[in-house]
């Protein structure tokens, strides 16, 4: 569904240039078209082109457009304020008839001599009105094109398993060459202009489509593959002058224009279409080619990041479990109760929240405080073991990746805490409207000589850098600092 309104979003700003663009080269010929005529035939007066009159019609015509396409139908189509919109719409009509009334009477006065005095005024008004509501006949038989191209639009996917080399951009062109046809039409455009209109631009889309579907794929796998795309091209081409020759006689009944117009579509193809369809294809295999890589990006990174996060569980329970069996020592059992239901707090965290890609920091924080909880129970009765917190609540709005605070908390109690040395950690974390600053300062030892983690290398450091690089990119800033004595961590992280 979004991707329908990207496509109408895309289509809506494509014809609002494209009409625009046709409004500007009308007024630009209405303009040009007197002085050139005038050039060649002096003795016509430029009076006789009704040139301020014509200005200000298609000006009058260009505002009613806007308003009705973009004000006026969107809010119908999507039915807000139904009457509110007919109403304003009436109202258009009405202030569009008064408008082209006070233009015909005043810019097309030389023209009512023969209408003297009230009927000057009445016939004047009766022609403006009467334009007025045929040019709102005219936007229904537009919307109705309009709308029309919008349900394609729709229904690209299935359009797609149908032909599959039709593109969105293609229907949009053939969507926008319908309306601009329409609007030749109306206008009452020369014969020429509408015969080269309706033929070259369709015929040029559905070439540029057969180029992408299926000259180009087969030609990419020659030896020279760009040469036997052009050869090829202009050999179809060249046999399409028959047929649209045949076409062109049949509608235009003149063999002269039949001819020249199917030699210009052949030349306007060739030096147009083509050479856009190679770019076009191209620049697509470029943009897949960089899709796949991203792809293949993703998935490592993911395999990467699924593997650090199997990583840190089993350490945290080594430590956890650790923790209990000195806490049961020291205490003789008396608290492993309360050890025991801390640990399965972390334990039910671990199972049920750990696998998320985001948990409220509430529940993290709460996670945080069992830990340090448990190593309370271990270090309670050991003098010189000093433990301080400074943490504040998270609100349930706020959330961040699992596990990706306890690495510094773990990391401060495994190197910082002796149970013969006088030892010191601290630990706060504060929110800021947008982010968390948690900091994490703890004591350094030396390690025993029997001790069995002294030649491993810790990971839950190294981990959580890393996760911190997959989850939070140009959000975070990691600041170490460490001495023999001292090892401080500060970590800032922008919430989602």
């Amino acid at each position: 569904m979004l991707e329908s309104n990207k496509k109408v979003e895309l289509f809506n700003r494509i014809e609002f240039w494209a009409v625009t663009l046709t409004f500007i080269i009308i007024i630009f010929s209405l303009i040009i078209h007197p002085i050139m005529s005038q050039a060649a035939i002096p003795e016509v007066p430029l009076e006789r082109y009704d040139l301020p009159y014509q200005l200000m019609k298609h000006l009058v015509i260009y505002g009613m457009f806007l308003l009705f396409n973009y004000r006026i139908a969107p809010a119908i189509s999507n039915n807000k304020k139904l009457f509110f919109n007919l109403g304003y719409a009436i109202a258009v009509v009405m202030v569009g008839g008064a408008l082209f009334s006070f233009i015909i009477i005043g810019l097309r006065s030389p023209f009512f001599d023969e209408v003297q005095g009230e009927a000057r005024i009445w016939r004047g008004f009766g022609e403006g009105f009467q334009y007025s509501f045929l040019i709102t006949l005219f936007y229904l038989g537009y919307a109705l094109i309009k709308y029309s191209g919008i349900y394609l639009l729709s229904r690209f996917d299935q359009i797609k398993t149908r032909i599959p080399f039709a593109t969105t951009g293609g229907i949009i062109f053939l969507i926008i060459w319908a309306l601009i046809f329409y609007l030749a039409i109306i206008d009452g455009s020369e014969r020429g202009f509408l015969i080269m209109w309706g033929t070259i631009i369709p015929f040029g889309v559905l070439f540029y489509w057969f180029c992408l579907g299926r000259i180009i794929p087969r030609k990419r796998k020659k030896k020279w593959p760009r040469t036997s795309y052009v050869f090829t091209s202009i050999l179809l081409l060249g046999l399409s002058i028959v047929p649209l020759f045949f076409l062109l006689l049949a509608i235009a009944e003149d063999s002269e224009p039949a001819i020249m117009i199917s030699f210009f579509n052949a030349i306007v193809q060739l030096f147009v279409t083509v050479p856009l369809a190679w770019i076009v294809y191209k620049r697509r295999g470029e943009v897949n080619e960089e899709i796949s890589g991203l792809k293949k990006q993703l998935g490592q990174s993911t395999a990467s990041f699924d593997f650090l996060r199997s990583q840190i569980n089993p350490h945290f329970l080594f430590n956890s479990l650790n923790t209990i069996y000195g806490t049961a020592i020291l205490e003789k059992a008396e608290r492993t109760a309360q050890g025991v239901q801390q640990l399965g707090d972390m334990m039910r965290f671990m199972l049920q929240e750990n696998m998320r890609e985001r948990i409220p920091l509430s529940r993290e924080i709460d996670y945080l405080e069992n830990y340090i909880s448990l190593q309370r129970l271990r270090t309670d009765k050991v003098s010189g073991v000093q433990i301080e917190t400074d943490i504040q609540k998270g609100a349930e709005e706020e959330y961040i990746a699992p596990m990706l605070l306890i690495p510094f908390v773990e990391n401060a109690f495994k190197h910082g805490v002796s149970l013969t040395k006088p030892s010191q950690v601290y630990i706060a974390l504060e929110r800021t409207p947008t982010s968390i600053v948690f900091t994490v300062i703890n004591s350094r030892h030396e390690k025993q000589h029997m001790d069995p983690e002294k030649h491993k290398s810790g990971i839950g450091l190294e981990n959580v850098k890393q996760r911190l690089e997959l989850l939070y990119p140009d959000r975070h800033r990691l600041v170490i600092q460490e001495s023999d004595k001292e090892f401080i961590a500060k970590l800032v992280v922008q919430l989602d």
